[in-house]
């Protein structure tokens, strides 16, 4: 009796709790919408939605209308530098060297609403310098800020026909437009870091069949990305025009400086560009002129390859007279095994004669790389060193960065040694 007594008044007291406790029948109502979330994405599965890798990145899908491809790029890099440094109080400085996290980047890929509808957006994590300070003394470290490099939408209105629009590469010069994810050396050129357009924002038209290309543009000019349109740092208008032609029907086997030994046959790609920008015309931009030209020429082989370019521009700025600016790169790579790669690279720059600083600057380059999968630039280790032949104080345009391992120098012969780890994803 006593037991019985007892529990009726535990189930008793129970029935009180749940009914004085809300948050019970909320659990269980969240605990339903669960199961019928899980239910949902189930048949959802089962209707055609996928996900997975599918040997080039991460993907999900539903259908052929809507797809999203995760992708990213890190480059881990080693850096050494000599360089002459006569003059008090730099003469510890003749030797640099420490770790960089040169590139590290999150990709994003895919099509809204059919597959004609195709967007990328790239961000990166700065590799920037910054000061911080720490107690009384100042340090400088990687900068790691996120910022945007790509975000494009392009709409596809046949198999030849593509109009895309927002901000992107300007399509001048090669080099730079083919990705650090599949240059030759760890790093582009000297003179690609000179005279390179860089991104802009703007819109593009491009035709193209399996042997022609031809891109125009127009946009916000040289280097205006992620700017505002009252930003000093765009162009009144910038107009683009490039066209290129292959011998071998293929755009793909183009995207970057390698050619693998499977190659079946000698491919050529012929490029050249025509750039025009204005400004001081609007609110806010500055009163420049500039207008380039570039031709680039890329033969790829059996194992082998060799890519040249050369740029000229012509700039008149408001506060002083135009000038005459050109460079030229040459470079070639060789496969000694299946996944073994020597190369070398020789570029020049040649200011305006008429400039304070028109001393010619030529750079060499030696290198290796490591495929660690054959024909794959997911995970791949470059070894190279560099040679400045010229001091930096005396060619006004170019520009020392630790980006490509350039430290400003007053005398003649500085070397870079660069060893670099790249993972794609």
């Amino acid at each position: 009796m006593k037991k019985t007594t007892a529990l009726f008044l535990v189930a008793g007291l129970a029935t009180i709790a749940s009914a004085q406790d809300p948050t019970l029948d909320q659990s269980r109502a969240e605990l339903a919408n669960m199961k019928a979330d899980a239910a949902n994405r189930t048949s959802l599965l089962a209707a055609g939605a996928d996900a997975g890798h599918d040997g080039k990145g991460f993907y999900m899908a539903d259908g052929d209308n809507f797809r999203l491809n995760v992708g990213g790029q890190v480059q881990f890099r080693y850096n050494m530098n000599f360089r002459d440094r006569d003059s008090a109080p730099d003469q510890n400085d003749e030797f640099t060297h420490g770790f960089q996290t040169r590139r590290t980047k999150l990709e994003f890929t895919g099509n809204v609403l059919n597959p004609n509808l195709h967007f990328m957006v790239v961000g990166a994590f700065n590799a920037g310098d910054k000061t911080t300070e720490v107690g009384e003394e100042s340090f400088s470290s990687g900068g790691g800020n996120f910022v945007l490099e790509d975000a494009w939408v392009a709409y596809d209105f046949n198999e030849n026909l593509t109009m895309s629009w927002g901000q992107f590469k300007v399509p001048f010069n090669r080099e730079e437009m083919v990705s650090s994810k599949y240059q030759l050396a760890a790093d582009r050129s000297t003179m690609n870091e000179t005279f390179n357009a860089d991104r802009t924002q703007g819109l593009a038209l491009e035709w193209h069949n399996d042997n022609f290309r031809i891109i125009g543009a127009f946009t916000d000019g040289y280097r205006a990305a992620n700017s505002d349109f009252t930003s000093s740092a765009e162009a009144d208008y910038a107009l683009t025009a490039r066209i290129e032609y292959n011998t071998v029907g293929s755009w793909s086997r183009f995207k970057d400086f390698t050619s693998w030994r499977s190659a079946e046959n000698v491919g050529l790609l012929f490029g050249g560009a025509v750039h025009w920008q204005d400004g001081g015309e609007t609110g806010g931009t500055i009163d420049s002129e500039l207008f380039g030209l570039t031709a680039d020429v890329s033969v790829e082989g059996k194992g082998w390859n060799l890519f040249g370019a050369v740029i000229w521009t012509n700039t008149e700025p408001a506060s002083s007279s135009d000038r005459d600016d050109w460079g030229f790169v040459v470079q070639g790579g060789v496969f000694v095994t299946n996944k073994d790669e020597l190369f070398a690279r020789w570029d020049m720059l040649f200011p305006d004669s008429d400039a304070a600083g028109d001393d010619d600057f030529t750079t060499l380059t030696f290198g290796w790389n490591h495929y660690f999968v054959e024909e794959s630039h997911a995970a791949k280790l470059t070894v190279d060193v560099l040679w400045y032949l010229d001091r930096t104080d005396e060619t006004d345009i170019v520009s020392p960065s630790t980006g490509y391992n350039l430290l400003p120098s007053s005398d003649d012969d500085q070397w870079g040694i660069r060893a670099q780890f790249q993972l794609l994803f």
